[in-house]
């Protein structure tokens, strides 16, 4: 599966955790969200901003595209780590210690960390697509 197609099937599994996603699936959607967000916060700065009365960029004017953008990326993002974490072999809850500062790294690790060559009891419940 290509990138276009990977970021399809994050879109389409925003709301399941079963199963397992790879790396490069992960990392995909990760890239893809971070253009996106870049390319809305130069749109809030250029456009939106001075449509509000605000100087292009002036920090005050907020970013709302960017800001929406963020929260409908938040599911899918959410759903996709929890399923890398499967992939490493680690339940999903782990991805709530990247709430607390020393969870962080730990959480980043295990998302770089390569997945489980041999079968792991969440392959049992991956979705078709």
């Amino acid at each position: 599966m290509g990138f276009f197609g990977t970021i399809r099937s994050a879109v389409a599994n925003t709301f399941s955790i079963a199963g397992t996603a790879s790396r490069r699936d992960f990392w995909y959607w990760i890239f893809f969200v971070t253009v996106i967000l870049g390319i809305a916060t130069i749109i809030d700065g250029a456009v939106i901003g001075p449509a509000r009365g605000y100087l292009p960029f002036e920090h005050e004017a907020g970013n709302p595209l960017a800001a929406t953008v963020f929260f409908l990326a938040l599911v899918p993002t959410i759903s996709l780590a929890v399923r890398r974490l499967h992939d490493s072999g680690w339940s999903g809850w782990w991805l709530l210690s990247a709430l607390t500062v020393i969870g962080i790294p730990l959480v980043v690790f295990l998302l770089i960390k390569g997945g489980k060559k041999a079968p792991n009891r969440y392959l049992q419940n991956a979705p078709d697509a």
